[in-house]
């Protein structure tokens, strides 16, 4: 029986047809170079491989099957996000504030001063068009 054998790349193994765990896990050490034993067999479905008694068929392994080689997870995922999270907020609190200062605060200030003029001279304008308007009917130019 022919399985396919998926790490980094794809390995076609020879095994038996009444094969074991045990046997596909020696096979497996014997032909790929593994930099540590830290690694544990499953299926494509997911159910891992561990029992080294089982055959392969009662684990749902038909020929031509993929079996993954993966790395052991130890339970230090917790601590990396825990790690990141106290650096994410001793680091980026005060660089997201010291952007913030440095240009979205500067900008902010050069857009409401560019309004504040604009309403100014809007106002000037619109006030003196009033003006005008007022001095012309007054002067008789307009009735």
């Amino acid at each position: 029986m022919q399985i396919l054998l998926q790490t980094t790349r794809s390995h076609a193994l020879t095994l038996p047809p009444d094969a074991t765990v045990g046997s596909l896990l020696a096979l497996v050490r014997s032909t790929v170079p593994l930099p540590s034993r830290d690694f544990y067999l499953t299926t494509s479905s997911g159910k891992p491989l561990r029992d080294p008694d089982h055959t392969l068929r009662d684990r749902g392994v038909a020929p031509l099957s993929t079996v993954l080689l993966l790395p052991r997870r130890r339970g230090g995922e917790l601590v990396f996000y825990f790690i990141f999270t106290v650096f994410g907020i001793a680091f980026g609190v005060p660089l997201v504030s010291y952007i913030y200062r440095k240009y979205v605060y500067k900008l902010i200030e050069t857009a409401t001063e560019s309004v504040a003029n604009a309403r100014k001279r809007t106002t000037e304008r619109m006030s003196g068009a009033g003006r005008r308007v007022t001095s012309n009917r007054i002067s008789g130019r307009f009735k």
